[in-house]
């Protein structure tokens, strides 16, 4: 009776849910005008990430091969940053290939950096799988996604975003 009465005033989250759409991941490939500058034309966004992921934050490489995405199952109404997984996909689309593995021992990954090289891709994370005691930073190498080095914790600092702006500095 009050779920019934829940969904009838659309005061749920699963009811908000059925209306939201995936925010996903798409390119547009810009056209040079004769004069080589980038034109806006009309042209169709191509799908990148197929399957039913929603797309919190992305990150193309450098070496323009693969983007790093941080993505959900479900929206993001309610599924907090405890849903949240860190991929790779090829620039030119396809499968997500999950950043430490189907079992991270990180959760909620986000901030993600490529090195200048595009070879490795820094992120941060909560190093608790269960409570929130902190972040560290992680160090992940394209070649080897399901291998994950922790680097450093959030001991005495709180870092909300990276850049590694040169190959021997990353800025937290």
């Amino acid at each position: 009776e009050d779920e019934k009465k829940r969904k009838e005033e659309r005061d749920d989250t699963y009811v908000h849910q059925e209306d939201e759409k995936l925010a996903r991941l798409a390119v547009v490939e810009l056209q040079a005008d004769p004069l080589g500058q980038p034109a806006l034309v009309a042209v169709e966004p191509k799908r990148l990430l197929e399957g039913e992921w929603n797309v919190w934050q992305h990150d193309w490489s450098p070496d323009g091969e693969r983007i790093a995405v941080v993505v959900s199952r479900h929206l993001g109404f309610g599924e907090g940053q405890y849903g949240l997984s860190l991929g790779l996909v090829p620039a030119g689309g396809g499968e997500l290939t999950v950043v430490g593995g189907e079992s991270p021992s990180f959760r909620a990954p986000g901030s993600v950096a490529w090195s200048p090289d595009g070879a490795q891709l820094a992120f941060l994370a909560a190093f608790d799988l269960k409570r929130d005691a902190g972040h560290a930073l992680y160090l992940v190498d394209a070649a080897d996604p399901a291998s994950v080095r922790e680097l450093a914790r959030d001991e005495g600092f709180t870092a909300l975003s990276l850049a590694w702006p040169l190959a021997d500095h990353l800025a937290l």
